[in-house]
């Protein structure tokens, strides 16, 4: 079922935002390489000096099959995990996997893999701040955008949008956590005043995961002009979600 934790001696774990972009929309496969940040301490100080339990786990709590990228190495904080087909739900889309870490006896369950192609898993090791939509489950139905925020044509700024309230708990817990529904993928949109998109105006290869937290990356735009910065969310079960900043574009100078 849709949010299940892994396996209970796993003790944490961390999304990753696969880019599978450029296809046409359709449910397909590809490979993907996660390299795993050097600056992330709490990954690096918890697990084993094997690796053996860094594990990478679908979006629905099934473990994947994948290697380790020959070089990795504990004492230099080199790993690369490299997922050998993955199943997707829109192949021009942002998927979500997880890498799981932490289980002091866990065994190898590294496979053979052949990668061709690989998409690139990427994990965010920052928090939110600044730029931040709060996503409440009662919000009404609406266009409207949730926040807005102001930047110049020159900036490239990121836009976090709150996604932990919208998302199904569990009624009893499973493996002492309430988890249920998960994200299954992301698009992003920049929409103008009469609803185009312009892939000009953001970087979709830039969004990134954390829990309960989707960050786009605002770009471009022309002065004086306001534009409605969206996060599509389609969930582990089927639900759509459609968050919104409004992005006012101001190039501003001291008079």
């Amino acid at each position: 079922m849709a949010g299940n934790w892994y396996n209970e001696s796993w003790k944490r774990r961390s999304p990753v935002a696969v880019s599978a972009l450029g296809g046409g929309g359709s449910a397909g496969t590809v490979d993907v390489e996660i390299d795993i940040p050097k600056d992330w301490d709490e990954f690096w100080d918890s697990i084993r000096s094997d690796m053996f339990d860094v594990v990478a786990v679908s979006k629905t709590g099934g473990l994947l099959n994948f290697s380790r990228k020959a070089g990795a190495n504990y004492a230099t904080r080199t790993l690369t995990i490299q997922v050998d087909t993955l199943a997707i739900s829109n192949d021009d889309a942002i998927s979500y996997i997880y890498i799981y870490y932490d289980n002091s006896s866990a065994s190898d369950q590294a496979v053979a893999t052949t990668i061709s192609s690989p998409k690139a898993g990427n994990i965010f090791v920052g928090a939110p701040t600044g730029r931040i939509v709060q996503s409440l489950a009662n919000r009404s139905a609406t266009d409207a955008p949730q926040s807005t925020f102001s930047k110049a044509t020159i900036e490239e700024v990121n836009v976090w949008f709150s996604v932990g309230s919208l998302l199904m708990g569990r009624f009893a817990t499973y493996n002492q956590r309430k988890l249920f529904e998960g994200i299954d993928y992301v698009q992003i949109r920049s929409l103008d005043a009469s609803g185009t998109d312009d892939a000009g105006r953001y970087d979709e290869g830039e969004t990134r995961f954390i829990n309960g937290w989707v960050m786009a990356r605002s770009k471009g735009g022309a002065n004086n002009t306001d534009y409605t910065l969206e996060a599509l969310i389609v969930t582990t079960t089927n639900q759509k979600f459609s968050l919104r900043a409004l992005i006012q574009v101001r190039d501003l100078l001291p008079s």
